[in-house]
């Protein structure tokens, strides 16, 4: 059986010979008698050569210094850098004709071959144009800045804090202290910040504009019908952008100055700024909530994955709805790696839940300053003190109508420091 073997293998070398000769003779006797060891690493070897050539023409940008030398004692390596593919195509092991070859030849060890993408990421490491550029926090908050910038609510915001600090400035000390060295100085900051406030405050009212249309698609989606408390609260912003904007094209000269815009623009405003209260505090009764109940499935996950969980298993199975509030199921054979990845999700969550309270006290602060401005407007408070001509205190303090003007533009300013201080800090992982 090893004879005819052996001779129908001599058979099939002879009719393959005729593809060999040509190449052999063409070279020299000691290369022309490469052991199949040599075969196969000149294939293998060719074959890198190729595919770090592939991978050079098509990502150029992420080729850097490969981490392959050439070794001048491997005389398989000296080979193929003189031969041309074809040739070695056909001294390729997996060729026709080294299939053919003896059956008593010893078979090798296959070269590894090198792993490409484990290449391509250490030249992507090592490329400098690779390395993340690290933001500066003076650039991150220029960044928000020009995201406020693009909101009409921001601009509103920041408009807000420019013209109430220019009437602060008017009214101030600051400038009458300045005028004493600089009057010139003085007299034009004053002309000038006259200009600027009634500017800023028509330049407000515009950017408001068209406000109605957020409530009007809220209606037409009909997303708060069931909640008669968003519901009214959906109403009333509508009606209240109306009136602004009634407002705003009796300023600009559009329509005949209206008192009726006005004057239900401002009440409409104060009924907005009571539901706006009460939303506040609904969505820090509901954090603080989702607080207790985290904090408390942290406590039982702690001990799960602290391989106790026999002590806790009737507390687990009764809490599994109570501590449901994310759709994690938690039941008293959850694994310890599973406690943990839920742990992690709820540190991350309460971070979420704080950050919500801490936005929505800086709402409610906000509110008092708005509370205290409009209601101001709406029951005329400055028109009253005056034709009282002040209000009689203990001990004969007085306060008169100006006093109380200035304490409405200072409540005006901190509202809308606080709303710009809101809005920044709710854009700040976005």
């Amino acid at each position: 059986m090893g004879l005819y073997t052996h001779s129908l293998t001599a058979a099939q070398l002879k009719l393959s010979t005729p593809d060999l000769k040509p190449a052999l003779q063409s070279r020299p006797f000691r290369d022309r008698m490469p052991s199949t060891t040599v075969k196969k690493e000149m294939s293998i070897t060719e074959e890198i050569l190729l595919k770090v050539n592939e991978l050079n023409a098509h990502e150029p940008s992420l080729t850097g210094e490969w981490p392959m030398k050439s070794n001048s004692s491997n005389p398989a390596a000296n080979f193929t850098g003189r031969q041309s593919p074809t040739r070695l195509e056909k001294l390729d092991p997996s060729s026709t004709a080294a299939k053919t070859l003896s059956p008593t030849t010893v078979p090798t060890e296959p070269t590894p071959t090198p792993d490409f993408k484990h290449l391509l990421e250490t030249a992507a490491a090592n490329h400098p144009a690779s390395n993340s550029t690290k933001i500066s926090p003076l650039f991150l908050r220029f960044i928000i800045f020009r995201k406020l910038l693009l909101l009409s609510d921001g601009r509103d915001k920041i408009f807000k804090v420019i013209q109430y600090a220019s009437k602060i400035l008017l009214w101030s000390q600051f400038l009458s202290n300045l005028g004493k060295n600089y009057p010139s100085f003085e007299t034009q900051t004053r002309k000038s910040l006259s200009s600027l406030i009634p500017h800023l405050s028509i330049l407000r009212k515009l950017v408001r504009t068209g406000n109605a249309m957020a409530p009007i698609e809220t209606l037409c989606r009909g997303g708060n019908a069931s909640n008669w408390f968003t519901f009214l609260n959906t109403i009333n912003s509508l009606f209240t952008s109306l009136a602004d904007d009634g407002v705003t094209l009796s300023k600009v000269g559009i329509t005949q100055p209206n008192p009726f815009f006005i004057t239900w623009a401002d009440r409409l405003w104060l009924v907005g700024i009571g539901f706006d209260w009460l939303n506040a505090c609904d969505k820090i009764k509901t954090a603080k909530r989702s607080v207790t109940l985290l904090t408390e499935k942290k406590r039982i996950l702690g001990l799960q994955s602290n391989h106790v969980s026999g002590a806790v298993s009737g507390r687990l199975l009764k809490t599994t709805e109570y501590l449901d509030e994310d759709g994690v199921h938690i039941s008293a054979d959850t694994s310890p790696h599973s406690a943990q990845v839920l742990i992690n999700n709820a540190n991350t969550k309460i971070k979420q839940a704080n950050q919500d309270i801490w936005l929505s006290q800086i709402t409610l602060a906000k509110l008092v300053a708005d509370f205290i401005f409009c209601s101001f407007d709406v029951f005329g408070v400055v028109k009253t003190v005056e034709k009282r001509g002040g209000i009689n205190l203990s001990r004969g303090a007085v306060v008169t109508a100006s006093q109380l003007q200035k304490f409405q533009d200072v409540a005006a300013l901190v509202a809308g420091i606080l709303g710009t201080w809101k809005l920044y800090s709710s854009n700040i992982g976005k």
